[in-house]
């Protein structure tokens, strides 16, 4: 191992010794600073030497029960490097002098970062466990040369839920219902919606359900649940039975017995024709006692669709009971959390003043101790590499004139200060018989960092599989103006939409978008990993081809690709956000291969748009309404 030759960790701002951890927002800063205690002989080995590493990842784990062999998928979800050259490294001291360095740093965030997590297999032996999970997790590490000098594991939230308000439907959907010996007694219709598919931990969802009985049976009950699938392979290709495993959890459950839903109760099958069931079921959901609460429990994890080699999802799941049968519907929902002025940080503003303590072994024992979550890495004589390292660009930005002044030296700080709430003025606590030195603020800016990137199978794990992927460099994301390009960062992207618009006003993509294909326009809003930003990114395309296109328009081919290239619950959310931007003369002509698409329920919810576009939803295509 070699002679150790100093110490050096990474503290971050706001932690204490003994309390709580903090998270990072994402879209915020993760400041702090790195405290190093070495030789001045070490010292000069640093010069200009050393790398501040952030990176998060997502990683699964997963073992063959029967064979014992173990995957590993492993995906970058961002990356920044900078360096660091603390102040005063390379002056000459005398050897058995022992010398502090003070680096200061901010590392902009993305607000695409997802929270931290971590998942493991349930009702297995605990070996078994351990080699089945997932996890989401984020580290600092300060780098010479390749290796590892200091490291540590940073907490991220994601940030709240949008603001923007997306309703979802779920269309009525048939089922037939069994009576006595088993005869056929009738059918049993049931619609449902929610008033936004983003809800807040700890807040009341409201939901909104419609039933039409026509059959000869009571139902029992209604139960409504809320759940959490947590879902991770391990395989570049079509999951097989080995290479994928899933986890569901049952949030919380509400059971009514006592029903007072209009239209529940049995009812003779003939009594009403099918448009006017359609009209009954779409007014329900208007209803104001229609309406049920189910509670989002605080417990929730944040849901989570762009992963590649993991997800997390929720939905609502509503069961009618009758007679020992059950029907049932789905409704997706996404869960985060709701955003509370003052909980984080506001996004890039500047640091306020800190306390610094040096992790020194000859220390006075009045001095702070570094707050535990923070670990001390001993440096070694010897440690010094020749690798490498590929450094992204990133710029040191100076910090205020005040705070790059020479530190003041303090013996010791009150308890009573450090559990203040006040910010600390800005100290080092060392002895006054070494040489301290303190750096200017190092910034790793958002525009260095690399978000995303492509996903790394293990077929054989191994002990040192961290070091086979975690430090695997990525290829850049392609800047190539092509098809094949934006397929290529659709896939690696954190954030589609955010890609999208930015894309959309960039000179060298806005032609390019606005070219689009029906066929393309709709791979692209099948490539969006978020179901709610589907709708999004299908309006988005569609007002950027009517705005700039040149040789085509936004036809009702590119209407009807959209259409039915979202999910089932959001289609009547696009058609209502992509039709009026299609071109006028092509809904004359070609109006009614978009009414013909759509369901009874569907052209009674678009009525109005329809109307307004002179599109007539007099004729109903029966083929396309078998569920109503």
């Amino acid at each position: 191992m070699g002679n150790q030759v100093g110490t050096m960790e990474i503290q971050l701002e706001g932690e204490r010794p003994g309390g709580r951890v903090k998270h990072f927002q994402a879209g915020s800063d993760i400041r702090g600073r790195i405290v190093a205690e070495l030789t001045s002989q070490t010292a000069m080995h640093f010069q200009g030497n050393l790398i501040l590493h952030f990176f998060g990842e997502e990683r699964s784990i997963i073992q063959d029960s029967t064979s014992g062999a173990t995957a590993v998928g492993w995906r970058r979800l961002c990356e920044t490097r900078v360096s660091l050259w603390p102040e005063g490294m390379g002056r000459q001291r005398r050897a058995n002098r022992q010398l502090y360095f003070v680096v200061p740093f901010q590392v902009e965030t993305s607000r695409a970062l997802p929270s931290s997590f971590r998942e493991h297999q349930s009702g297995l032996g605990s070996e078994y466990q351990s080699r089945n999970g997932c996890s989401i997790t984020y580290h600092l590490r300060v780098l010479q040369d390749g290796k590892i000098l200091s490291q540590r594991t940073v907490l991220g939230r994601g940030c709240p839920k949008p603001q923007e308000i997306i309703p979802a439907r779920i269309s009525p959907q048939l089922h037939h219902v069994s009576g006595f010996l088993g005869l056929k007694s009738g059918s049993l219709r049931i619609a449902a919606r929610i008033p936004d598919v983003h809800i807040g931990r700890g807040k009341a969802l409201q939901l909104f359900i419609a039933c039409t009985n026509r059959s000869g049976v009571n139902i029992q009950s209604v139960q409504i649940k809320l759940k959490e699938v947590v879902s991770w392979r391990a395989t570049l290709h079509v999951p097989s039975e080995n290479r994928a495993k899933e986890k569901k959890v049952k949030i919380t459950r509400l059971h009514m017995n006592n029903i007072d839903l209009p239209g529940i109760q049995k009812q003779s099958r003939n009594s009403m024709p099918s448009l006017d069931i359609v009209d009954e079921l779409y007014q329900l959901l208007q209803q104001e006692e229609n309406r049920e609460i189910v509670l989002v429990p605080k417990i929730c994890r944040e849901s989570y669709k762009r992963g590649k080699v993991l997800t997390i999802s929720h939905y609502l799941s509503i069961t009618f009971v009758c007679a020992g049968q059950n029907a049932k519907i789905k409704i997706p929902v996404t869960i985060a959390d709701e955003m509370q002025p003052g909980h984080w940080n506001p996004p890039h503003t500047p640091p306020t003043a800190i306390a610094t303590v040096a992790p020194s072994r000859n220390r006075p024992t009045a001095a702070v101790s570094a707050p535990p979550t923070a670990v001390a890495t001993a440096i070694h004589a010897g440690q010094q590499g020749t690798s490498s390292l590929n450094i992204l660009q990133a710029t040191a930005v100076s910090s205020d004139p005040r705070a790059s002044a020479p530190p003041a030296l303090a013996t010791a700080l009150s308890a009573e200060s450090i559990d203040s709430e006040v910010p600390l003025a800005q100290v080092v606590l060392m002895p006054n018989d070494t040489d301290s030195f303190r750096a200017p603020l190092v910034t790793a800016p958002l525009t260095a960092m690399r978000l995303g990137g492509d996903v790394v199978v293990l077929e054989n794990y191994s002990s040192d599989a961290d070091s086979q992927v975690g430090d695997s460099d990525a290829e850049e994301s392609s800047t190539d103006v092509s098809w094949e390009g934006l397929r290529r960062e659709l896939h690696r992207s954190l954030e589609d939409y955010t890609l999208l618009v930015q894309k959309a006003s960039d000179p060298q993509w806005i032609p390019f978008l606005a070219s689009l294909t029906p066929q393309q326009y709709a791979t692209v809003i099948l490539l969006t990993d978020i179901e709610p930003d589907q709708i999004k990114v299908a309006e988005l395309l569609a007002r950027h081809i009517k705005t700039h296109n040149h040789n085509t328009v936004f036809t009702c081919e590119h209407v009807i690709a959209g259409f039915e290239s979202v999910a089932r619950w959001a289609r009547t959310n696009t058609l209502e956000r992509t039709l009026p931007y299609c071109d006028p003369q092509d809904v004359v002509r070609n109006g009614d291969s978009i009414r013909n698409l759509l369901t009874d329920f569907e052209l009674r919810v678009t009525r109005d748009i329809l109307r307004d576009l002179h599109i007539s939803d007099d004729v109903v295509n029966e083929q396309n309404n078998v569920e109503c």
